[in-house]
């Protein structure tokens, strides 16, 4: 019940509008269904609070693994999330570069730093990577 303010908080956070916070905080998924989805909300509240931290504050650090690490024990398609806002941070900067191949070779080229960079990301799809090794390639438990 705490996490729906929390998440129309994130929003405005990362929107920087309390019109379009709003908006997606009133979205059904979000807010009609809060009750009966208990695990969306705070699958949503881990999400948004791991994106502000990596595009806003900090990219690397103990407590970004630690935030990933609870979204994926929540909903283990999150993974896919955790990696999208890993993507967006690389891209974040890159508006110069103008086509796939360019971009495919600046990212190969500075790979080391990139791994540094988001070590904890790599720690999350590792552990994933095992999860699914485990459960004979099933992407959720308890199927």
């Amino acid at each position: 019940m705490l996490l729906g303010p929390l998440n129309f908080y994130l929003f405005h956070k990362i929107l920087g509008r309390t019109h379009d916070a709003l908006l997606n905080y009133l979205m059904p998924l979000n807010f009609t269904f809060t009750f009966l989805f208990y695990t969306e909300t705070a699958s949503l509240t881990t999400i948004l609070f791991l994106y502000y931290r990596v595009m806003t504050l900090d990219t690397s650090g103990i407590l970004n693994l630690a935030i990933g690490a609870y979204s994926l024990l929540m909903r283990q398609t999150n993974i896919i999330w955790i990696n999208f806002i890993v993507a967006l941070s690389i891209l974040k900067g890159d508006c110069k570069v103008t086509g796939v191949l360019l971009l495919i070779s600046k990212v190969i080229r500075e790979l080391p730093q990139i791994i540094k960079k988001f070590w904890w990301a790599v720690l999350l799809d590792l552990s994933f990577i095992a999860f699914l090794v485990i459960n004979k390639g099933s992407i959720v438990l308890g199927h």
